[in-house]
């Protein structure tokens, strides 16, 4: 047996499993996992021995089914622009009950049996009528996921400070937390506006790049 972490389509959150050595699959590669009945594709982050201590992750549930072929990775393709006309219907139901609420992104399960929406706000919101329109007109097991800042961001992707694409959009894969601590010790110290990255928060790179100092 070994470890792996997983990472799945449309959310940043990292979930470990426990795989047996015969499949082979490795950190990068796509894969596809089955639970409660549905079928997700997910990322494989990174990989460990049976032996090794991973904390401070969620247990995943389910079963790894096999990694994504080309055929798999034109039908979510597919999906995925097959989702953005749910993205519509959506915010035409947000609009229509006023909801204080920011669509954001929009996410097909592999076996279309499930969409995800994903929204920010400032605080809860009351979708529950909305969720109820959302079965019914769609006939498919909805659920609505409220994300913060920085996800928004990594999901919307845009372009740094430094001119180049978000580092949570073309490579990183887990944001670490950031302090002014950390700019302070690059000898950063210009003003929160200058440190702040599109999503308003502390630019990631004064994480990963503080070893470097």
């Amino acid at each position: 047996m070994k470890k792996i972490i997983i990472s799945f389509t449309g959310s940043n959150k990292q979930y470990l499993f426990d795989v047996e050595d015969k499949l082979a699959i490795k950190p990068g590669d796509k894969i596809l996992v089955e639970n409660n009945q549905i079928i997700e594709a997910g990322d494989i982050i990174d990989s460990f021995s049976e032996s090794d201590t991973v904390t401070n992750l969620e247990v995943g549930e389910g079963k790894i089914l096999r990694k994504i072929t080309k055929e798999d990775q034109a039908k979510i393709l597919e999906m995925k622009n097959q989702a953005l006309n749910y993205l519509l219907d959506c915010r035409k139901l947000i609009e229509k009950y006023a909801l204080p609420m920011k669509l954001v992104d929009a996410d097909l399960s592999f076996d279309e049996k499930k969409i995800t929406f994903y929204f920010s706000a400032e605080g809860r919101v009351d979708f529950r009528q909305l969720v109820t329109d959302l079965i019914r007109k769609f006939k498919k097991m909805i659920r609505l996921q409220q994300i913060g800042a920085r996800d928004e961001a990594r999901i919307i992707g845009g372009f740094g400070k430094c001119g180049r694409k978000l580092c949570c959009k073309s490579f990183l894969k887990k944001v670490d937390s950031v302090t002014l601590d950390m700019a302070k010790e690059q000898d950063i110290s210009s003003g929160i506006s200058k440190i702040s990255g599109s999503c308003g928060k502390l630019m990631c790179c004064l994480s990963y790049e503080l070893e470097e100092y």
